[in-house]
């Protein structure tokens, strides 16, 4: 079975994790103390406990960094040959997740940035990698050829979700 990033916020009440699907959040619903991302399989929403004799998850934080920030899509024109439809991780371009990031190998598959201007500012997973993102390079998918235009190339501050020990 595929993989999703559908699973966008975490946080623990009465010592269990709770995950949040994406776009179901409710503003001033902000699970505390961390968010963070994880992926899981299919359409599911789950409440997961921690086992006793695991230690709590490291905190987590988001920090900022400066980016160059383009964006593409998936025709033959952005992609070449690797328009087949399937980003680097699996995800179908055509799946229930809609908006992600192609990053550079340093950033895992499910790492989360908040990108300012993109998918209102929500959280999104990288899920996508290209062989031009390197170093504090960023592509952002979009559906369509006219809106990666759209958005061209921006340098911006964007925020990574990184656990500190």
């Amino acid at each position: 079975m595929n993989k999703y990033c559908l699973i966008l916020m975490i946080g623990t009440i009465s010592g269990s994790i709770v995950y949040f699907r994406a776009g179901q959040h409710k503003s001033g619903a902000n699970p505390s103390p961390a968010v963070i991302a994880t992926c899981v399989a299919g359409n599911e929403t789950r409440q997961l406990s921690r086992p006793r004799n695991r230690p709590a998850s490291p905190v987590l934080k988001w920090t900022k960094i400066v980016c160059n920030v383009s964006a593409y899509c998936p025709c033959e024109i952005c992609c070449g040959e690797y328009a087949d439809g399937v980003t680097a991780s699996g995800q179908d371009v055509n799946g229930p997740v809609r908006h992600w990031i192609a990053a550079p190998a340093r950033y895992p598959f499910g790492t989360v940035f908040r990108i300012p201007g993109y998918d209102s500012g929500r959280p999104v997973c990288v899920l996508d990698r290209g062989g031009a993102i390197k170093g504090n390079k960023l592509d952002l998918y979009f559906p369509t050829h006219t809106e990666a235009l759209g958005w061209g190339r921006q340098i911006i501050t964007v925020e990574v979700l990184k656990g500190i020990e």
